[in-house]
């Protein structure tokens, strides 16, 4: 390895155990070691993170498929685990901390020749959101559903035109064949969820039976499908009934039936007597119904909508269920065939718990109003991710219904970064990342690059611009008609626009809100309507450069900003450049290690840099409201300004012109009054720039506007 590099540098491959080979390898003849993470621009998505490096392999350690190494005799140390998707790593340790610089799974392991006769193995790793691509996500109520490995499943989600309903968990249930007498059922019709098929309509008619193969002991279940219906019921009505002992007759011991009254309350009979909900169910709407038993005390639940309605304790161990009836009551019962719709009738060997039935209930409203880091969360814990393996922001944006049947895990989450303004990648430590559009409101750079030391900055990718690329001054932000709602909401910078000429940045957001919508087409164009000066690469030489900058160079991530001091005079508008991080490059050899960082504009010179003196660079940026504004008539704003910040000068045409808290930009039409903390601005004008005027805490935070860090 390099000898700029500092001690404690590793590359370990994990096969039983992980394991140091840093010593095979090969830097010197056969290419470098050369990381790549991140996108070139703002506008764009990030692909996974990769990993490509050179082992010498002359014993053949990680030839695959060999159990001896190449004597014939020694037995191979990482034999059977010299296979795909084996996990590597690359770090380096400072002070006693390690730090990853990437950590992912090798695709393969092609053995090769160098000049024909030195083996060699070069491999090619990439991060998670790789194999998340790969990873499908099904409908919602589907994925809920098969995340709690139902006993049997039947969807109801058959075409027009069918007769019978097949059992669909793999179990190998029975069908449902059509019964009964009078109006024929309508498969097809409309059915519950987002994306998730339809359902069968009931006529109170025909209703549907299941064999008598089910066989299984009711003792510990959960069973739960779906309904709705146009009105009240006239008379009891039965959505589904498991009858056991038909062969006596049927409505024997351990039959359950659950149904209807003519309040609209849910009904349960069963050996705990008649379980009544607590509430009813509306008319033209999708309900969810859940009941649990639990064989160790004998209790029954009853769920509707997610909530606990109903409880009953049984009287004697159930007997075998024999079959399945949906839309009528067991055998010597009263009829009460039921008029509706009803779809995804479902049965688990286990008592669900109030969560997953809850998770459930959310699958059929379609997660409508997660937060983007919210469904994040969902889609990776469906690959089986947990809160150790992500750092996710919250978000700002609420989502609405998304399409997410066939879609991989990570178009998904790509799809919410969209929404958001945001940004979905794998880190160098191969933790899932979310960061919000609040990630880059922060003016204190992470890293600071000094052009005065000799060699640090490689001048040959010293790449300036001052150009009209990455202009925007309009930007339409289209809620998708698949998320439930098709809008068009569009931000332009009018002043931008008749000095430049429109340039556009649209983008598809799923948010369920339309000043959201407006909100992100604002972000698009704040940090893009003027041409900046930039550098769309910087290249560091890290082996020139003191250790302190390795620490500073593993808390670099997307969006972060980056400062390069001590530019040269005529090397750009001024001496200090802020610029935000999008990808960067490193490349590992016999005598140099090298990072190029693809950059963004931060603010090239500040905005709002009226006063060095007064404004530190945008210092005063973050500040708190002191007291609450009221909706929507204070006009009157009231800022306390951060021991460590300056105050806001009170000259003429020198404190900021617009601010921003929350969502809401408010603009400060005179100075403040008084030149220490609090200031008071009076007469201010609310909800500017298209922004909703809302209530306003006091100790919320206070933001200049406009801020580059809203650049997406």
């Amino acid at each position: 390895m390099p000898v700029g590099v500092p001690p404690g540098e590793k590359l370990e491959i994990e096969f039983s155990t992980w394991v140091d080979v840093t010593a095979d390898a090969e830097l010197l003849y056969q290419g470098s070691l050369t990381t790549r993470f991140g996108r070139t621009s703002q506008f764009s998505q990030p692909g996974p993170g990769s990993l490509t490096v050179t082992l010498r392999n002359e014993l053949g350690k990680y030839t695959p498929g060999r159990q001896v190494l190449t004597d014939g005799v020694t037995a191979h140390p990482y034999w059977p685990n010299v296979l795909p998707r084996r996990r590597i790593r690359w770090s380096y340790t400072i002070a006693g901390v390690t730090y990853y610089r990437f950590t992912g799974y090798i695709k393969g392991w092609p053995p090769a020749l160098m000049a024909g006769v030195r083996p060699y193995v070069t491999i090619t790793a990439t991060t998670r959101d790789d194999q998340l691509s790969r990873m499908m996500l099904q409908s919602p109520i589907g994925q809920e559903t098969t995340q709690d490995d139902p006993q049997w499943w039947w969807p109801l989600t058959e075409a027009a035109g069918s007769t019978t309903a097949m059992e669909q968990s793999g179990n190998g249930g029975p069908p449902l064949g059509a019964a009964g007498p009078g109006a024929v059922l309508t498969f097809g019709d409309n059915g519950p969820g987002f994306g998730d098929g339809p359902g069968v309509l009931f006529a109170a008619g025909q209703y549907l039976v299941g064999g008598t193969t089910l066989g299984i002991a009711p003792r510990t279940f959960t069973v739960e499908f779906w309904f709705n219906i146009a009105a009240a019921p006239g008379g009891a009505q039965a959505m589904v009934t498991f009858d056991s002992d038909v062969s006596a007759g049927g409505g024997g011991l351990g039959a359950v039936t659950i149904g209807l009254n003519t309040s609209r309350n849910v009904t349960v009979n069963c050996d705990a007597g008649v379980i009544t909900s607590s509430a009813v169910a509306s008319v033209n709407g999708w309900h969810h119904v859940a009941l649990t038993r639990d064989f160790a005390s004998s209790g029954y639940v009853l769920y509707l909508d997610g909530v606990n309605v109903g409880i009953g304790t049984g009287s004697f161990i159930p007997g075998h269920w024999e079959t399945i009836i949906v839309g009528h009551g067991a055998a010597g019962d009263p009829p009460g065939l039921f008029a509706g719709n009803l779809g995804q009738i479902t049965v688990y060997g286990a008592v669900l718990s109030t969560t997953r039935v809850g998770a459930h209930v959310s699958a059929g409203l379609g997660y409508y109003g997660d937060t983007t880091g919210t469904r994040v969360a969902r889609y990776l814990a469906y690959a089986g991710l947990t809160t150790a393996d992500w750092t996710l922001d919250t978000g700002v944006a609420l989502v609405n219904t998304y399409p997410q049947d066939g879609k991989s895990i990570t178009q998904g989450c790509q799809d919410m970064a969209t929404t958001e303004g945001g940004v979905f990648w794998v880190g160098t430590d191969g933790k899932v990342r979310f960061a919000d559009r609040r990630a880059r409101s922060s003016t204190t750079p992470v890293l600071t690059l000094d052009a005065s030391i000799p060699a640090l900055l490689d001048p040959s990718v010293y790449d300036p611009a001052f150009d009209e690329t990455t202009l925007v001054n309009q930007s339409t932000a289209s809620r998708s008609a698949e998320s439930g709602t098709l809008s068009m909401q569009t931000y332009t910078d009018a002043v931008s626009a008749a000095a430049y000429g429109l340039t556009t940045g649209d983008v598809t957001t799923y948010t369920l809100s339309d000043v959201d919508a407006v909100n992100l087409a604002q972000s698009q164009v704040a940090g893009n309507s003027r041409p900046r000066f930039r550098l769309d690469q910087v290249a560091v030489n890290m082996h020139a450069a003191p250790v302190s900058l390795y620490a500073a160079l593993a808390a670099v991530s997307i969006g972060s900003r980056i400062r390069v001091i001590n530019l040269p005079p005529g090397a750009a508008p001024t001496s200090t450049i802020d610029l935000y991080v999008e990808g960067w490059a490193e490349t590992v050899d016999a005598a140099t290690y090298r990072v190029v960082f693809d950059t963004s504009p931060a603010d090239n010179p500040p905005k709002m840099i009226l006063d060095d003196t007064a404004y530190g660079r945008l210092q005063c940026d973050s500040q708190t409201l002191s007291t609450a504004l009221t909706l929507p008539s204070t006009t009157t704003v009231v800022i306390a300004t951060a021991a460590s910040k300056p105050t806001f000068t009170t000259a003429s045409a020198r404190y900021p012109l617009n601010i921003k808290i929350g969502e809401e930009v408010i603009k400060l039409n005179t100075p403040p009054g008084g030149a220490t903390s609090p200031q008071t601005f009076t007469g201010v004008s609310r909800g500017q720039q298209g922004t909703p005027a809302a209530a306003q805490a006091s100790g919320a935070v206070v933001n200049l506007w406009p801020a580059a860090g809203l650049a997406l």
